[in-house]
């Protein structure tokens, strides 16, 4: 957890749990997925002046704790003031309404991150196509490694992403692959993308490559982001044939730290009852071949899908177990 020495509160209190995000990017990510209008748990504790719903400039929010708030832009101002230490609490009528409503809702808490309200994010608000009970297990694992690195291949609606900054290293470098137009998932727009850099830590870098994984110049790229240091969390989940997967797999496999760890999504073998999921099936081929091969563990939610699913249901926690392969060191020089 971040120390609160930056964060101008009081004992036990931080603002780098807060995120700001602009609301026309906001509005631009809800246009695209107008399903989520009615989930998104909205809260609006600031007197607003008569502006309409989602009038405001920016939208604030808590690293896991459920509810956002729209402020104006002098509001706006004063939480980034306060997260970067640039004032206190009591710098200004604005610093000192926004540090009464936060507290009051328990947004300054310095508490370790809540994993099971991670999830939950990643299910009501930015979705992320997993299983719920899988994707916390995998949160747990990182959590206590809190890598530096993290490179994720298939960035779609930012569910994963969103959910990898909050258990990264509060200044973590997080790069983003995905190729506009691609065939799997939801590929995120230029706007998107800069909704998407909101989700990190003051600290945290974001950074996206907006083109394929399997081009050389995206591998140059990359290259120039890390600079001399190595991935700590390779997350692949972006082309799913069997080529595509693998090729991923060869290509950025030596950028990854000894200790690293490579995380491939799909790897469950989809029953044939559920077609709408076949897509997916040739990701769980390559890890069968490339697991037995490797220090490898699968995390599989087996229980489900419960009897009622119907492969559709994706906003219901009725999610299929898709599972979540690990490599865990000992890759070996064999492809």
């Amino acid at each position: 957890m971040e120390s609160t020495a930056s964060s101008p509160g009081q004992a036990g209190e931080t603002f780098q749990n807060l995120r700001l995000a602009p609301m026309p990017l906001v509005h631009q990510y809800l246009l695209r997925r107008q399903e989520l209008l009615n989930r998104w748990p909205w809260l609006r504790p600031f007197r607003l002046d008569g502006l309409p719903f989602l009038g405001g400039a920016f939208v604030l929010s808590h690293s896991w704790l459920p509810g956002m708030i729209e402020v104006t832009a002098p509001l706006a101002q004063a939480v980034k003031q306060l997260a970067a230490g640039e004032a206190t609490p009591g710098s200004g009528p604005e610093h000192e309404q926004v540090t009464t409503v936060l507290r009051e809702l328990g947004w300054l808490a310095d508490a370790p991150v809540d994993l099971d309200a991670v999830v939950t994010k990643t299910q009501d608000v930015f979705p992320a196509v997993q299983n719920p009970n899988e994707l916390r297990s995998f949160l747990e694992l990182l959590a206590e490694r809190r890598p530096k690195v993290v490179v994720e291949i298939g960035t779609a609606s930012g569910g994963h992403l969103y959910s990898l900054c909050q258990v990264a290293d509060p200044s973590a470098l997080l790069v983003s692959i995905d190729f506009p137009g691609g065939d799997y998932g939801r590929s995120p727009s230029n706007t998107d993308c800069k909704l998407y850099a909101t989700f990190g830590s003051p600290r945290q870098r974001l950074e996206f490559i907006r083109q394929s994984s399997m081009r050389q110049d995206t591998l140059t790229n990359l290259k120039k982001m890390l600079g001399d240091r190595e991935v700590e969390l390779l997350y692949l989940d972006g082309d799913h044939t069997y080529a595509g997967v693998k090729s991923d797999y060869e290509r950025y496999e030596p950028l990854v730290a000894a200790d690293g760890i490579i995380a491939l999504h799909d790897i469950w073998e989809i029953p044939e009852e559920v077609p709408y999921w076949k897509l997916a099936q040739e990701a769980a081929i390559y890890w069968q071949e490339l697991s037995s091969r490797v220090s490898s563990r699968e995390i599989v939610d087996s229980r489900y899908p419960p009897d009622q699913w119907n492969g559709h249901e994706t906003r219901t926690r009725l999610w299929p177990p898709v599972g979540i392969g690990l490599v865990l060191g000992n890759r070996g020089t064999e492809h």
